[in-house]
Parts: C-alpha cells; sequence; structure tokens
C-alpha cells in the first residue's frame, strides 16, 4: 500500500455520509496509504439530496485541524467533486482559486432527475437514459476547468449494465485527453453488485487507444471500511493497459504515484 493514493473519498460535509473526517482519514492511516484525498460533494442543482449542503468554511477548518494531527507519511490531499461545474460557474470559480489540491467534476443529474430515479425517468430507454447523460458530461469536459473526470459510466451503479452512443464516449475522452483531465477508474461498482469498475475495460480501453495515459483510482468511500476497497482489482486489471500512468493531485499538478 505504500504508493497507494485513494483520490475519491466523502466525509460527513458529504450530505450522503455520516463518516467524521478524521476517521476517513485515520483508517487511510492505519492502511499504510501513500495519500487519501478527502473530496466532499459540492452541489448546486435543486434537484440533489445534497443541495447547498456542503459548508466550506466548516470543510476546510476541519480538514485543517485533520491534517495537523497526523504524520507527513501520509499525504492528506484537499478537495471537492463538484457536480456540472460547467452549469454553475460562478461558484465553481471560487474553487479554482482556493487552496484545493483537486478538484472533481462528475455528472449525477438529468435535468433536476438523480440519474438513478427510473420512476422519473421511465420516460427515457436505457440508451437514451445513458446518452442524455453522456451529453451532459461532453458539455462538462468541453468548459474544462477540474482535474477528474469522476465514474464516467455512473448510471451503471443503478442498472447493472454500460450503454450509450460510442461516438458520444469518444468524443468525451479525446477531450479530456485534450485537456489533460485525467480518468477515474472508480472501484464502487464492484461492492454494488456489479462486476467492473467505473468505467469497465472497455472504456478504459477506448481511452487508451485515443492516445490517453493519466488515471487516478478512487474507491468513492463513504465510510471508513470502504477506502482502498478492490483496488487490487484495479492494480491487477492496468496490467492488461501498460500505457497508462496511475497518479494523484496536489496543489492542481499531477503526480505519478
Amino acid at each position: 500500500m505504500k504508493q497507494i493514493f485513494d483520490m475519491h473519498n466523502h466525509s460527513s460535509f458529504s450530505e450522503d455520509s455520516q463518516s467524521a473526517m478524521g476517521d476517513m482519514i485515520g483508517r487511510a492511516a492505519q492502511l499504510g496509504l501513500k495519500g487519501i484525498a478527502i473530496t466532499d460533494h459540492v452541489d448546486f442543482n435543486p434537484g440533489d439530496e445534497g443541495y447547498q449542503y456542503f459548508d466550506e468554511r466548516g470543510f476546510s477548518r476541519e480538514f485543517e485541524i485533520q491534517k495537523s494531527c497526523f504524520n507527513s507519511e501520509l499525504k492528506i490531499l484537499k478537495g471537492v467533486e463538484f457536480d456540472a461545474p460547467n452549469l454553475y460557474p460562478d461558484h465553481f470559480h471560487f474553487f479554482t482559486e482556493s487552496d484545493y489540491d483537486v478538484l472533481i467534476g462528475s455528472v449525477h443529474m438529468i435535468g433536476d432527475v438523480f440519474v438513478g430515479n427510473r420512476e422519473k425517468l421511465r420516460h427515457l430507454s436505457l440508451e437514451g437514459l445513458f446518452n442524455a447523460y453522456y451529453k451532459n458530461m461532453l458539455e462538462m469536459v468541453e468548459s474544462g476547468g477540474f482535474d477528474i473526470l469522476a465514474h464516467m459510466d455512473f448510471p451503471k451503479r443503478y442498472y447493472h449494465c454500460s450503454k450509450g452512443d460510442p461516438e458520444l464516449i469518444d468524443a468525451i475522452l479525446e477531450v479530456i485527453i485534450d485537456k489533460s483531465i485525467a480518468l477515474e477508474i472508480n472501484t464502487s461498482p464492484l461492492r454494488k453488485n456489479y462486476n467492473e469498475t467505473s468505467p469497465g475495460r472497455d472504456i478504459i480501453k477506448r481511452f487508451q487507444q485515443l492516445g490517453g495515459q493519466k488515471i487516478t483510482i478512487g474507491s468513492d468511500a463513504h465510510s471508513p471500511e470502504h477506502i482502498v476497497r478492490d483496488f487490487d482489482y484495479v492494480l491487477n486489471m492496468l496490467k492488461d493497459f501498460p500505457g497508462l500512468i496511475p497518479g494523484y493531485f496536489e496543489k492542481r499538478s499531477f503526480f505519478v504515484s
């Protein structure tokens, strides 16, 4: 675990986590990780359950307290997972100008509806749902300004399949490669009764074919026991993709882990 960075984790400053930040960091230290990023949700879509939940001042204060409690062998990185930053540029600008190590961009919503809410999205076929999601993602990555693209095929957590127009997927990958945005390999589907990471092998392979290299690995943990869960699966899978470069962000710069 000495060179492992878990770049995607949530504490109680996210609406969907009850875990104290200190407990998350303490677990990383106990496991002997090289580094952990605390990347709590920032949501400004009124339809999201986490709408304006994030307390930036409280988060920053607690982060500094917790960082001072651990020795320098563990890198503790300050981040956020910002939902659709392109739609809220004024709010997002604050984070780009602040002292964050890493900004994660993600898409969780189609309009004002969570992508996992099949009842409200029943008017869409699964293919249509994935394509609507990817169109939102393409707009987000074209706007850029963040460091990591999170869980690229996120809806499969809820529908246990991965669909979508290959041209849309390629367009997203081409943009993040051009903008030097890292592709996250997110392990959370593996503990949610699915058999691959997000994204899965097909998208990872296509990313490599298009010339992509920079990746990060994230557990998307919301509790200490899920930190670095299934990273052994990812590290074994990466043997099939020797051109990919796992790394981490510190002060918004990418470093090889």
